[in-house]
Order: C-alpha cells, then sequence, then structure tokens
C-alpha cells in the first residue's frame, strides 16, 4: 500500500496533513479501534471460558466426575451452617464399596478404576439433583441431601444399595458389588462438619460390622 501510494504521488513528500485526507482517514481509525476493541473482547471471553473450565477441572475428581474431597467438604459445611442458622433439614452419607482393597489388589487398578466408575454413576443416577456427591477418599463417598430427613435419606440409600448392586451385575460380570452406607442427620450440636462426618463414619462402621451390604445410623 505504502509503495502503491508512493508511485502514484511520484514519491513526493508532504509533512503537513490537510482536512481532506484527515476525512479520508477517519473511516479507517474507526474499523481499526472497532476491529481491536473485538478482538478484545472475544479474548475476554475465551481467557473467562478457560478460567471456568479450570475452577470445574479443580471441583471435579477426574475418574468419578463428582466433586473432590476439598469442595464436597465446603459444600457439606455450607450445608450445615444452613441447617444451624434456618433449621433446614440435612442429611450426610458415607458411602464405603465392600472389600473394594481385596478386589482392588486381586485384579488390579484398572478393574478397580472401574468399580469407582460404576459406583459414581449408580450415586449419580440414584441421587441426581436431590444432593452433593464428592469422593471424599480411595473407595469412600460423601453424600449431602439437603431437606432430607433421616426416613428419606434411608429410602434414597436403599435404592443407591440396589443401584450398585444391579450396576455391578451389568459393568462387572462374574463379580458381586456390593456397598455400605452409615447415615447422620445434621444436629444444632455439630459445631463442625468434621463432627457431623464422624457420626456418619461411626453409623458406616455399624453397617459393616452387621455384615455389610446395609445401612447403619
Amino acid at each position: 500500500g505504502l509503495l502503491c501510494g508512493a508511485l502514484a504521488t511520484g514519491f513526493a513528500v508532504r509533512l503537513e496533513t490537510s482536512m481532506t485526507e484527515l476525512l479520508f482517514s477517519l473511516p479507517v481509525l474507526t474499523i481499526h479501534t472497532i476491529g481491536v476493541a473485538l478482538a478484545v473482547s472475544h479474548m475476554g471471553q475465551q481467557i473467562r471460558e478457560k478460567n471456568r473450565q479450570l475452577d470445574e477441572l479443580s471441583r471435579t475428581d477426574s475418574l468419578t466426575g463428582l466433586h473432590v474431597r476439598r469442595h464436597w467438604l465446603k459444600l457439606a459445611d455450607r450445608a450445615l451452617r444452613q441447617h444451624r442458622e434456618e433449621g433446614v433439614p440435612m442429611t450426610l452419607l458415607l458411602l464405603d464399596i465392600d472389600h473394594f482393597k481385596v478386589a482392588n489388589d486381586r485384579h488390579g487398578h484398572s478393574q478397580g478404576d472401574e468399580v469407582l466408575r460404576t459406583v459414581a454413576a449408580a450415586i449419580r443416577a440414584t441421587v441426581g439433583e436431590a444432593g452433593e456427591a464428592g469422593r471424599y477418599g480411595g473407595d469412600e463417598f460423601g453424600l449431602v441431601l439437603p431437606g432430607t430427613t433421616p426416613a428419606q435419606a434411608r429410602a434414597l440409600a436403599e435404592s443407591l444399595l440396589e443401584a450398585i448392586r444391579q450396576a455391578g451385575v451389568a459393568a462387572l460380570p462374574g463379580a458381586r458389588l456390593t456397598a455400605s452406607i452409615g447415615i447422620a442427620p445434621a444436629r444444632a450440636t455439630h459445631a463442625t462438619v468434621e463432627q457431623w462426618i464422624d457420626e456418619a463414619d461411626v453409623a458406616l462402621y455399624r453397617a459393616k460390622d452387621a455384615g455389610r451390604d446395609r445401612i447403619g445410623a
């Protein structure tokens, strides 16, 4: 463009800018400004989307698709505070896969990962929007059920145990997949979310001591 302009004007140099030249330059300047603004806006949208994806990844367990422990604990703590402040019933469930370590050692970690994915899928299908589920650690999962009484939580837990049994039959032919669940309703006496989880953990061990594949309270 510079070369063509120079050839057309005979390489003439004029340091003053005429009003005509200025007026003809305004559309180019306007288009350039709009282009830069659109590019910056698009870049900002991309950055926001990447930040959203990173935030989602930081809150989601890559293997099971459930909340990671840290984020799930925040949700459980929020639910406990809501119970104390508003009296909304809340129930916490701890679920542990029965004999997972034995199966994992016998059949390998790839089979163990498949078991974890199968149980997580059963949890998502059963709980849906009714609660917040997370991978608490290893083969243990935590569920917070807002607005749910212990009786309602027990009914959901029974459905979940059956879903896990059926999912095991479909995904792992020849293997028996079961789990044990401990239930603990939120209480005003729970000063911390750890106390609430400890109560569910005690209930979980009652279920295991009673023979597994059942619910403890």
